[in-house]
C-alpha cells in the first residue's frame, strides 16, 4: 500500500517530525479520521507510524478514540483496549514482534465497533455552558440533605436514595440497612485508622532517578568535592563522571565522533585496546552486549566511552545493552552527542521505561568551524539543540554537558539550551590536554582553546553564571580555577 497525503507540510518543529519524515500532528489526526471510517488497513499504517514517534502517544490517542467516537456505543471496548496495551507493552518488553499484533487488533477493534459521540457532545455542552456562557446553576434542594451543613436527614430519607435505572434486582438488605442508619445517627463519628492503629510517619521525597537530586556541585584544589552555594564552599568526595552516575557502562571500542580531546582513546591507547588512528572505526564487543546485566547501586552512565551512531550494527548492540540495563531496573543516564534520528528511535522504542532514563546530551560550541575541527564525526550544533528540543518536547528528562566548553564565551551557548533542560547544564575545561600529542599545524587551534581555561578567566564564567539555577560546574573547572 502506498501512503499518500494531500495535507501540505508547513514547516512544522523538527520535534514533530518522525523518523520517516512525517509530521505526527498528521498522523493523529489521520489516524482518528480512518478509525471513524472504519478503514482498518489505512488506520493501522498511520498508526504503525506513530509507533515510531512515541508508542506512549499512540495509545493514548487511542484511549481518548475510545471514549470520543465509541463511548456507550460500546462500553466494553475501553477495558479491552486497556488489556491489548498491557499485552502490548509485555511484548516490547521481551524484545519480539509479537506487539505488532495487539496494536492490530486493538486498531480493528475500534475500526469495527459501533460509533457513538454522545459523551464528547456532552462535555462540550457543560463544559461550554460554564467557559462561554459563564452560568451559574443552583444547588437543587434534594442535595441539601445531612451531608451538607444545612441540610437534614428528612431531605435525604425522603430524596437522597432514589435511584433512575435501578436494575430492579432484590434487595434483602434494605430493610436491615435502614434500621442501622437510623440508629447509627447517635453515634460518634470513628476515625479510620492504617495499620496498627498509627498514622503514616511523613517520608522524604524519592528521586525518580533512584539518587538524590544533584546539587551545585564542583571539585576543590585538594582533590575534595565541594558544593557551590553562592560564595559558601563546602566539601565532600566526588570526581569525574561520579557527579553524573555511580556506574559506567559501554559496549563498543571506538567511537566515530573522532572527538580530539576524548579521554576513551588515551585509555584504550594504555591498555592496548585501540589507537588515535583507529579510533573511529567502531568495533562491538560481542561479549558485553551479550552478558546479562544486574540491577547496579546508583544511576548507570551509558555509555561513556563512546557514542550511539545511526550505525545499524552499533545501534542494535547499544540498544540491545540499553534494553537489559532498563529491564533490571537500572536508572540510565544517556550521554550523547545526539543524532536526531537516533534519539528518536530511543524515545520510540524505550518510552515504556522513560521514568527511568534520562538524556546527558553533549554540546560543547554553537561555531560550527571549532566544532568541525575538536569534533569532527559528531553531529553539528543545529542537530544535538534539534535532538535535545525534541526529548524535551516529548515529555523526558534532559540535561546538557558543555565539557569541555569550546567557546571563550560559553554563555549563549547556556541561553539557547536552558529553555529544554529539565535537569542541568554541566560546565567544565578541557582535560588531558598536555597528553594529546600536538601537531605543529594544530598548535594555533590548541592555543586558542587554552585561552578558555586560565583561572582567571574561568572565575570570571564563575561568577556571571554561579547564581543559574540549572548551572553545575564540574570538579575539574573549580580545581583549575583556583591554580
Amino acid at each position: 500500500m502506498q501512503a499518500t497525503t494531500s495535507v501540505p507540510e508547513k514547516a512544522p518543529e523538527d520535534w514533530a517530525i518522525t523518523v520517516n519524515g512525517y509530521n505526527y500532528f498528521h498522523l493523529l489526526s489521520a489516524l482518528q479520521k480512518d478509525i471513524r471510517r472504519g478503514k482498518e488497513e489505512q488506520a493501522l499504517y498511520w498508526a504503525a507510524q506513530q509507533e515510531l514517534y512515541s508508542w506512549e502517544i499512540l495509545w493514548d490517542r487511542l484511549a481518548v478514540i475510545a471514549v470520543e467516537d465509541i463511548g456507550f456505543a460500546d462500553p466494553d471496548v475501553l477495558p479491552r483496549l486497556r488489556w491489548l496495551r498491557a499485552q502490548y507493552e509485555r511484548a516490547l518488553e521481551k524484545g519480539n514482534d509479537s506487539h505488532r499484533l495487539f496494536l492490530g487488533r486493538a486498531i480493528q477493534m475500534l475500526c469495527r465497533s459501533p460509533k457513538s459521540r454522545i459523551t464528547l457532545d456532552l462535555a462540550w455542552a457543560i463544559y461550554g455552558e460554564i467557559e462561554i456562557d459563564k452560568t451559574r446553576r443552583p444547588i437543587p434542594p434534594y442535595a441539601l440533605d445531612h451531608h451538607t451543613p444545612e441540610g437534614s436527614y428528612k431531605v435525604w430519607e425522603e430524596e437522597g436514595p432514589k435511584l433512575v435505572n435501578e436494575s430492579g434486582e432484590p434487595n434483602p438488605y434494605s430493610e436491615r440497612s435502614k434500621r442501622y442508619q437510623e440508629r447509627h445517627r447517635e453515634l460518634p463519628y470513628t476515625r479510620p485508622r492504617r495499620r496498627g492503629g498509627k498514622e503514616p510517619k511523613p517520608t522524604p521525597e524519592r528521586q525518580a532517578d533512584g539518587q538524590s537530586k544533584m546539587s551545585k556541585w564542583v571539585g576543590s584544589s585538594k582533590g575534595e568535592k565541594t558544593r557551590v552555594s553562592g560564595s559558601v564552599l563546602t566539601q565532600t568526595a566526588i570526581r569525574g563522571t561520579k557527579e553524573w552516575a555511580q556506574k559506567n557502562v559501554n559496549c563498543v571500542t571506538g567511537c566515530s565522533n573522532r572527538c580530539r580531546y576524548c579521554y576513551g582513546v588515551l585509555y584504550a591507547e594504555k591498555y592496548g585496546r585501540g589507537s588515535r588512528e583507529t579510533w573511529g572505526e567502531m568495533k562491538v564487543r560481542r561479549h558485553l552486549v551479550e552478558k546479562k546485566y544486574p540491577k547496579y547501586r546508583g544511576r548507570v552512565m551509558f555509555p561513556s566511552t563512546h557514542d550511539i551512531p545511526d550505525n545499524p550494527e552499533v545501534k542494535e548492540a547499544c540498544f540491545t545493552v540499553l534494553g537489559k540495563l532498563l529491564r533490571a531496573g537500572n536508572s540510565v543516564l544517556i550521554v550523547s552527542k545526539p543524532d536526531p534520528k537516533v534519539i528518536r528511535e530511543i524515545i520510540a522504542r524505550f518510552g515504556r521505561y522513560r521514568d527511568q532514563i534520562e538524556f546527558m546530551f553533549t554540546i560543547t560550541s554553537v561555531d560550527p568551524v571549532k566544532l568541525a575541527f575538536w569534533e569532527p564525526g559528531a553531529p553539528s550544533a543545529s542537530e544535538r539543540v534539534r535532538a535535545l528540543r525534541f526529548a524535551h518536547r516529548a515529555g523526558w528528562r534532559t540535561s546538557v554537558s558543555a565539557e569541555p566548553f569550546l567557546d571563550y564565551n560559553p554563555v549563549p551557548l547556556v541561553d539557547a539550551v536552558s529553555p529544554y533542560v529539565t535537569g542541568e547544564v554541566w560546565i567544565g575545561p578541557m582535560n588531558h590536554i598536555e597528553r594529546m600529542g600536538v601537531s605543529e599545524e594544530e598548535q594555533p587551534m590548541f592555543d586558542e582553546v587554552m585561552r578558555n581555561y586560565t583561572p582567571a578567566h574561568l572565575a570570571e564564567l564563575y561568577e556571571a553564571l554561579k547564581d543559574r539555577e540549572k548551572i553545575r560546574f564540574k570538579d575539574s573547572f573549580l580545581r583549575r580555577m583556583e591554580e
